[in-house]
């Protein structure tokens, strides 16, 4: 979208995270179902997670850069502090606890994978 020459970063950042949101929705509880119904064990919960946050993250970025047109890095990236913040915001309203490490690894993940994804995005639109 542009307005006044300026390219509206709100619009395609926020239909990224609805699809971020969504995608992480579905993969967790395929997750959690998968978890419950076979005999995996937990010890492979983390990188399960890992694995669904940046999927999620990339997936979002790329729809945000489609989306745009153009800007590709900064719409995934964006996409994927937004994702971050949202999901941070989540885990202290849920009273979990984090150590400072594991915050700024998922920060690390979020805006890399959203990165990519945007850049991805702009590639094969």
């Amino acid at each position: 979208m542009v307005a006044d020459g300026k390219i509206e970063i709100f619009f395609p950042v926020g239909k990224g995270l609805v699809v971020s949101l969504f995608t992480s929705t579905i993969l967790s509880v395929t997750a959690g179902a998968v978890f419950y119904f076979t005999s995996l064990q937990e010890n492979y919960l983390p990188s399960i997670s890992t694995v669904i946050l940046v999927t999620s993250t990339l997936l979002g970025g790329s729809v945000a850069a489609k989306s745009a047109g153009s800007r590709g890095l900064l719409q995934g990236m964006s996409v994927g502090t937004a994702f971050f913040i949202l999901l941070l915001l989540l885990t202290v309203l849920a009273g979990n606890q984090m150590s400072a490490i594991v915050v700024l690894k998922k920060l690390f993940y979020c805006v890399l994978a959203g990165g990519v994804g945007g850049i991805a995005g702009i590639s094969f639109r």
